[in-house]
């Protein structure tokens, strides 16, 4: 939907519809509504990755490709709503299974997570700069709906087992 001069325009995102700012005024706008806590680290971005990518997956499995600990990243990313809890994987410790939500597709403007990059190779910082490319932060809104476990994952699996 287009309206001449208007700054604004309709996307159809995550399987709805936005209302968002035209490409070409989305450097003033972001100047404008600039908030401190709305970019992600290295080290959310590589975990997150590694979650789009392999989800449904465990902490153990996302540190077995990082090779460092990422309990406090993990948690970060479920505040923002990025990546949620999808039950427990029926294995030994029955750990925690985390996919992305519907957020994480707002916040990288995909429609579905198989619009995500294609993958060359496993380099956790290969798929973080291929995540982080295809990034076009929207401004957050703090009344957004609720998280949907499950419904990002790539095969349209359960995310849940056992």
């Amino acid at each position: 939907m287009s309206q001449g001069g208007s700054g604004l325009q309709v996307l159809a995102i995550a399987g709805g519809y936005q209302l968002a700012t035209r490409t070409e005024y989305a450097d003033t706008v972001a100047r404008l509504a600039a908030r401190s806590d709305s970019r992600l680290s290295r080290a959310a971005l590589e975990t997150l990755a590694v979650i789009a990518y392999r989800q449904p997956t465990t902490q153990p499995e996302i540190e077995a490709v990082r090779g460092v600990s990422v309990g406090g990243v993990l948690k970060t990313l479920q505040e923002r709503r990025l990546i949620a809890d999808a039950g427990r994987k029926a294995t030994m410790g029955r750990p925690i299974l985390y996919v992305t939500t519907p957020e994480f597709l707002h916040y990288f403007g995909l429609k579905e997570i198989a619009d995500l990059p294609p993958l060359d190779d496993a380099d956790v910082s290969a798929i973080a700069d291929k995540v982080a490319s295809s990034a076009q932060p929207l401004p957050r809104d703090e009344g957004a709906a609720p998280r949907m476990p499950g419904t990002a994952q790539r095969d349209g699996a359960p995310a849940v087992e056992g």
